[in-house]
């Protein structure tokens, strides 16, 4: 990937591993998407501010970015706070914070249940003095989720029918607009905006600056089925903006009706490689790592290199009667797969040999690598292991900040008090850097933060705390 692309996606908030999508899970994403955007705007803004908290915590918690690398002689050892908080009011709530490109963007929601949806409005702010840039005006039409990417923030309506807006992330003036369907497929890359049509299967590329249609792939008889992009990070499948993980690092997936997957260039949709024989319950498993494409048959797991079917091989056999549950990219030619009995096994792709193998990989919730460092999630809480597979650390859910410090927030039982725990990605330390605000709307959910390599904002019902890293 271009250095470029490397330090814009290292300047996102950093918020820990994407969300590994099994086929029955690609259902039930889909039908809580359509869900979701087919309700109306006061059920949508009920769902903000009522289980805001605890759905920004798990989202964020699921997310993966690169990372600017840090040396292991520079570990988090507090928190200081940073300014005064950015308070709304009482009429008002913050949700769904993001740190990128030295800005801090998030929604005012407004505080009363049943508010209709549309009041709902972006934000715009320094990250580090606090200085309120832009909010979106009336005529925006309300909020989701901000979504920004390099020179561009994507804020989607809050309405029956999905408008997309890609806004200056400097001055909030809008670049353009995106009406869409709302059962379309869209992909996000810095530099091409894909979407899917869900009437025809019509695929096209749009310019993240300007709009224009870059090229098109018409349906056909044997139409796309899903499409997914590929996080940049773990090389893992990312399922649109509804999820808040959108990024693709130049590559996406497309399974067909027949069950055919394509591997497409976003940026020129020239189909790289053609995969026949993938089951249609393990088609959310494929990854592309390290220029290799990754899947699984049964319990086989095959590579072939990107661009060349014809190098096709495979690289690790389950034990009998054991399925892959995840597989995910976990360092430079190295990947990473758990199974049904959530063994975790780190194979090497060019020996296709088994480096270690742990037990208890509890990997539904998402897998990544740091400087050799591997990072799973689950419903279990997370498992840090060095190179060789060693536990360093087990407990919450742990999210990077950088190579060489992950952070966790511990909730205490029944109470809304919270806790962020710096964890040393070198040896497992743990280094308790203070109280947070979290659960004020729902107690025990957890906080509602994000964070950049040297900046923690967290959320407190209309206030906006943010806090700087001290090392």
């Amino acid at each position: 990937m271009p250095a470029d692309l490397d330090e814009m996606f290292a300047d996102l908030s950093r918020d820990g591993d994407t969300v590994p999508v099994a086929p029955a899970e690609v259902a039930r994403r889909r039908g809580a998407r359509r869900s979701r955007n087919r309700a109306v705007a006061a059920a949508l803004a009920t769902l903000l501010v009522i289980t805001g908290v605890g759905a920004a915590a798990w989202q964020r918690g699921h997310r993966t970015e690169p990372i600017l690398p840090a040396t292991p002689n520079s570990p988090i050892r507090g928190l200081e706070p940073l300014g005064e908080p950015l308070d709304l009011g009482a009429d008002r709530y913050w949700n769904h914070p993001v740190l990128s490109q030295g800005r801090l963007f998030a929604v005012s929601v407004p505080a009363g249940a049943g508010v209709d949806g549309r009041a709902n409005r972006g934000v715009a702010a320094d990250e580090r003095t606090g200085d309120i840039l832009w909010s979106t005006p009336d005529e925006l039409g309300g909020t989701d989720i901000p979504v920004p990417i390099a020179g561009t923030v994507l804020l989607r309506e809050a309405a029956t029918r999905p408008v997309m807006h890609l806004l200056d992330p400097a001055t909030g003036a809008e670049h353009w607009s995106l009406v869409h369907e709302l059962d379309d497929d869209l992909v996000v890359h810095p530099d091409v905006l894909v979407r899917v049509h869900a009437a025809d299967g019509l695929t096209e590329g749009l310019d993240m600056r300007t709009g224009e249609r870059l090229w098109s792939a018409p349906g056909g008889a044997d139409r796309p089925r899903f499409t997914a992009g590929i996080d940049a990070g773990s090389g893992r499948q990312s399922w649109g903006l509804s999820n808040n993980q959108p990024f693709s690092d130049g590559y996406m997936f497309q399974q067909l009706t027949s069950g055919r997957m394509l591997i497409r260039d976003v940026r020129t949709g020239e189909v790289r490689n053609r995969i026949a024989k993938v089951l249609n319950s393990q088609s959310g498993l494929t990854t592309v790592h390290d220029g290799m494409v990754v899947w699984p048959v049964g319990d086989e797991i095959r590579t072939a290199v990107l661009g060349d079917d014809g190098t096709s091989r495979v690289i690790h056999t389950l034990e009998p009667g054991r399925e892959p549950q995840d597989i995910f990219g976990c360092g430079p030619g190295r990947i990473c797969v758990s199974d049904t009995e959530s063994a975790l096994v780190a194979v090497d792709v060019a020996s296709a040999r088994v480096l270690w193998t742990a037990p208890g990989g509890n990997t539904f919730g998402g897998g990544s690598a740091r400087a050799g460092r591997t990072l799973t999630t689950g419903t279990r809480g997370s498992a840090l292991r060095d190179e060789t597979g060693r536990v360093l650390f087990q407990g919450s859910e742990l999210g990077w900040v950088d190579d060489g410090n992950l952070l966790v927030f511990q909730v205490e039982r029944d109470s809304p008090r919270v806790t962020a725990v710096a964890v040393s990605a070198v040896d497992g330390t743990r280094t308790v850097l203070g109280e947070v605000p979290g659960g004020a709307v729902r107690p025990g959910a957890g906080a509602n933060c994000a964070w950049s390599t040297t900046t923690l904002v967290c959320v407190d019902e209309s206030r906006l705390i943010r806090y700087r890293f001290t090392r």
